[in-house]
């Protein structure tokens, strides 16, 4: 009974002594030399009958883990810390066989942990905690011994790596189905112990990645499969041991990414965020494990290898890595719209990432790839499951390009000149749509449907206008570059591309918006569920980073530049203004108005004059807050004109 306690001590003590001595010393070769009598001791073999043979494997058990502590520990105060390339070379023939020993050690664990864990379906099982610890330990120190070793472990890297790999593996599976379940008995005793065991593993995985990547490169289809690295038990969860995973879980991704060539990692990692979405392969895809969450590791791994390659670098992989994008930019999350948000954002900023290592001219194509692979809009055909998934992909498309064009600024404009006609069609559409008077009816499971002409054939629901927030960011943020280049994008033309832009944006000031209509907001849910979907889309009121109508057209007068142009803007904003039958328009004409006084100033004032009767109309509007908006826009005017209009609005 006191056999186990005695040499765990002893080793305790030994490990304590061998952190104080100077490596180079004599008495360092000597402590070294305890290593293989260390070894002798993992050598022996679980028992696994009752009574004193269980008490004798428990005392078994124990022993090795204070072994395996020691051998690591006298690794690390020995040699690791030097980092001293002939300490470790003199080193090796001793550690070398403790690793033999260690490998062996945990294959015998992980092919016991993986059999327990695989033939049930119940996290309800037995898990031996001092079987798991056993299999931590050794993982430890084995992650220690490949940083000493580096590639003289090569021959044993397959029959380490690989069990590793599968204990993760089923442990996330397990974890997974604790997660699922609605009993906690019997669970949460082990949870701890499987957390250290996640640590532990990716530990050693670690190590290799950052030791030998180039020799990792065999592993990284099993090590991306869903519930291997990409899998959600190693990210979500907020307990503390749990923290300690992802934060583990992420120094193992960066290592990954930045010291894998992107040749090797980026067809890897694209072929998994294919299966974790069910494309392609989705029949090798474990459906439990799979989702988004995976999916969005995964683009994050790389868009970390992209942003640590060279363009030359990436040119070759450029193919596979925007399938991936696009994979993911298709997926449609009906259940769970915040998921399909999250891996959205995450394939827009890959795709940023990728985009920000091109060169212009490359720029051009892969846009002109993307906005193919997005498909027209159907105006015929609004409803149903196709109609689902094109409306997903242009609502990603122009997602895509409002963050591109917020980012890149003026070199966006060509790409977006090449898909404007686009973006007025879209406009046109949902002005056409959203502004007649019979909008919606009532269909007879009480949802509403948009009838487009006067047959039945034409219909469509509300997410038909989901991509309507994100062109209006895009258009906002690129005549934003615009007018801080001169306002000579919008003025190239002769002034078409600001009328055609103009037209759409002055209908929708006048538009009806279901409740149900798709809003993307800065606010909490609670809050945003106050504001109307008009005020959200038309007026801007809490969608200052997700578009909006007035804002957009703020930015339309402000490339303008000029009294021609500014004076179609004018005209749209005063029949807004003049709305008798709706003062959310009128409240909204009159705030446009104001934000382009201000965002133009002194210059605007020349069109003044054509204001003053609709706002001295707006100061005796019943709506006080509309009554307000105009006392503020004559007093706005009076400040930069300098002198009182009082006389004016008589």
């Amino acid at each position: 009974d006191t056999e186990a306690p005695l040499f765990v001590r002893t080793a305790e003590l030994l490990s304590e002594r061998a952190a104080e001595i100077d490596p180079y010393s004599h008495e360092a070769t000597l402590f070294l030399e305890v290593v293989p009598e260390l070894v002798t001791l993992l050598l022996s073999r679980s028992g696994t009958a009752g009574g004193e043979e269980v008490r004798a494997s428990r005392h078994q058990v124990t022993i090795k883990q204070a072994s395996l502590m020691a051998i690591e520990r006298l690794a690390q105060a020995l040699c690791l810390a030097t980092g001293d390339e002939r300490v470790f070379k003199k080193a090796s023939s001793v550690l070398m066989p403790a690793m033999r020993e260690v490998t062996a050690l945990i294959t015998s664990q992980a092919t016991n942990l993986v059999n327990l864990i695989d033939i049930s379906t119940s996290p309800r099982i037995e898990l031996n905690d001092g079987e798991i610890q056993l299999l931590s330990t050794a993982a430890l120190c084995a992650s220690t011994l490949v940083a000493v070793l580096r590639a003289r472990c090569l021959p044993l890297l397959s029959k380490l790596v690989k069990p590793v790999i599968s204990s993760l593996t089923s442990i996330n599976s397990w974890l997974k189905k604790c997660s699922d379940s609605s009993s906690t008995d019997n669970i949460t005793r082990h949870t701890k112990s499987a957390n250290l065991s996640q640590l532990a593993l990716l530990r050693t995985l670690v190590s290799v990645a950052e030791t030998l990547p180039q020799f990792a490169v065999p592993y990284l289809g099993t090590l991306f499969a869903p519930s291997a690295l990409p899998s959600r038990m190693l990210r979500s969860d907020v307990r503390e041991d749990a923290v300690l995973v992802a934060n583990m879980t992420e120094r193992l991704d960066r290592a990954l990414a930045k010291r894998t060539p992107a040749r090797q990692i980026i067809p890897a990692a694209s072929k998994a965020v294919a299966m974790c979405l069910y494309e392609g392969e989705s029949d090798v895809v474990d459906a439990d494990a799979a989702g988004w969450q995976e999916a969005k590791a995964l683009l994050s791994i790389l868009k970390s290898s992209v942003d640590c390659t060279s363009r030359a670098e990436l040119t070759p992989v450029v193919g596979k890595l925007l399938n991936a994008i696009l994979i993911a930019f298709k997926y449609d999350a009906a259940a769970d719209d915040e998921g399909q948000q999250e891996l959205l954002t995450a394939a827009n900023e890959t795709l940023l990432t990728l985009v920000l290592k091109l060169s212009e001219a490359q720029l051009r194509p892969l846009y002109a790839r993307i906005r193919e692979w997005r498909g027209d809009l159907d105006e015929t055909s609004t409803e149903g499951d196709d109609a689902a998934v094109a409306a997903t992909k242009r609502y990603a498309f122009w997602s895509m390009s409002a963050l591109l064009s917020k980012e890149l600024r003026s070199i966006f404009l060509p790409c977006l000149s090449s898909v404007l006609p686009d973006a007025i069609t879209e406009l046109e559409f949902a002005a056409k749509s959203l502004c007649k008077p019979n909008l919606f009816s009532k269909k007879e499971d009480g949802k509403k449907r948009h009838r487009l002409g006067k047959s039945e054939e034409g219909t469509c629901n509300s997410s038909a206008f989901k991509s309507l927030q994100p062109i209006l960011l895009c258009l906002e943020s690129s005549l934003k570059a615009d007018a801080h280049e001169g306002g000579n994008w919008i003025r190239g033309d002769d002034g078409q591309r600001h009328a055609l832009i103009l037209e759409p944006l002055g209908k929708l000031l006048h538009a009806k918006l279901p409740p149900d209509m798709p809003v993307i907001t800065n606010v909490g849910e609670s809050k945003s569920m106050a504001i109307t979907s008009y005020a959200n889309i038309i007026q801007g009121i809490g969608t200052l980073d997700y578009g909006s109508v007035s804002r957009c057209i703020v930015a339309l007068a402000m490339a303008a530049g000029d009294e021609r142009m500014w004076k179609p803007i004018n005209q749209a904003l005063l029949q807004a203004c003049e709305n008798n039958d709706r003062p959310e328009v009128r409240r909204a004409g009159v705030h446009c108005l104001k934000s382009v006084m201000e965002s133009i100033g002194e210059e605007y004032m020349v069109l003044l004059p054509e204001c003053l009767p609709a706002l001295s109309e707006l100061l005796e509007d019943e709506d006080e807050m509309i009554a307000s908006l105009a006392r503020e826009c004559i007093t706005l005017g009076e400040e930069l004109l300098g002198e009182s209009l009082q006389e004016s609005l008589r």
